[in-house]
């Protein structure tokens, strides 16, 4: 009975450690060239946070109808990934936007809004 409290306790003691490590990025996503609409939401926009020191740690994130997403991720330092699935993986992040962010333990959410250049011309 002792042996399991103390199983019990530990993987307690972990668990909540675990849920201290990760926090919180949230914003909106939006499209800044939108041929009819101009500056507007990306609904459904689909999107990746990786980890700078880590090529494989790959977060993907959808955005609402009204552009807005939330990610919980672990305490460290990511990159802003979107590429245009249709035009060859062109970088779709606007020119002066920031790409990275620097997720920080709770209670410390990161707001991040995304800025979004559509490729012109005919696809």
């Amino acid at each position: 009975m002792t042996v399991l409290l103390a199983v019990a306790f530990a993987a307690a003691a972990a668990a909540e450690h675990v849920y201290d490590q990760i926090g919180i990025v949230k914003g909106q996503i939006f499209i800044v060239n939108n041929p009819e609409l101009g500056r507007t939401a990306a609904s459904g926009q689909y999107f990746v946070f990786q980890r700078t020191d880590c090529r494989r740690c790959l977060i993907g994130v959808r955005a609402d109808a009204e552009g807005r997403y939330t990610a919980f991720l672990g305490v460290g330092r990511y990159r802003v990934i979107c590429e245009d699935p249709e035009g060859g993986g062109a970088d779709l992040i606007r020119k002066g936007q920031r790409r990275e962010v620097t997720v920080m333990r709770p209670p410390n959410a990161v707001e991040l809004n995304i800025e979004l250049e559509m490729p012109r011309g005919p696809r």
